[in-house]
């Protein structure tokens, strides 16, 4: 399928697995440039070789924590720098639902899916909206649903951070529609 985005290039936070890596592969194969990030430089390094030999397209490993601001404004300046732009930002993080969480457990899940992603797409927007195109894709799981529904799971930050995303996305789409730039 060709979905016209060719030379496009592409930020993907948790790039190293998972959703992160499929969708890597996925923008790869559509001739879309990659710079994917993740805590572990490793294998991100693994998985933009097997994308770069496999697509031929510049796949770049940049080690980055999205619940540091730092990490997030260093991010998209080696981005920019080695692809030009950031075109389509795909934020992908992982909710904890693992027994019982305290307070900076909360703290630090919120930080990097809600916080992350609002860093990462106030980091970029500007550069797409001067464009009038760009594309933002903030993965939030179905817990959200429950979330909304105040069926939350206690000891689980998935339906909290998860609905929180959903209700940003929704923000930031109507507030950037009219440039040329979607935010799902």
């Amino acid at each position: 399928m060709d979905l016209g985005i060719a030379g496009k290039n592409a930020l993907i936070a948790g790039g190293s697995r998972g959703i992160g890596r499929a969708t890597a592969w996925s923008l790869a194969r559509e001739g879309v440039n990659v710079a994917i990030c993740a805590r572990q430089l490793d294998r991100l390094e693994e998985v933009a070789n097997e994308i770069r030999t496999a697509t031929g397209v510049k796949v770049l490993a940049i080690q980055a924590d999205m619940s540091v601001k730092e990490d997030i404004a260093g991010l998209v300046q080696q981005v920019k720098s080695g692809l030009g732009s950031v075109d389509i930002l795909v934020n992908n993080g992982v909710s904890f639902n693992v027994g019982t969480l305290t307070d900076d457990d909360w703290l630090h899940h919120f930080n990097v899916k809600v916080h992350g992603y609002r860093r990462a797409m106030e980091a970029v927007l500007p550069g797409m909206i001067e464009v009038g195109w760009g594309r933002v894709i903030n993965v939030a799981g179905l817990a959200a649903r429950a979330s909304i529904m105040g069926q939350a799971i206690n000891g689980s930050t998935a339906g909290a951070t998860n609905a929180a995303i959903v209700n940003i996305s929704k923000g930031v789409s109507d507030a950037v529609a009219k440039s040329g730039v979607t935010v799902n």
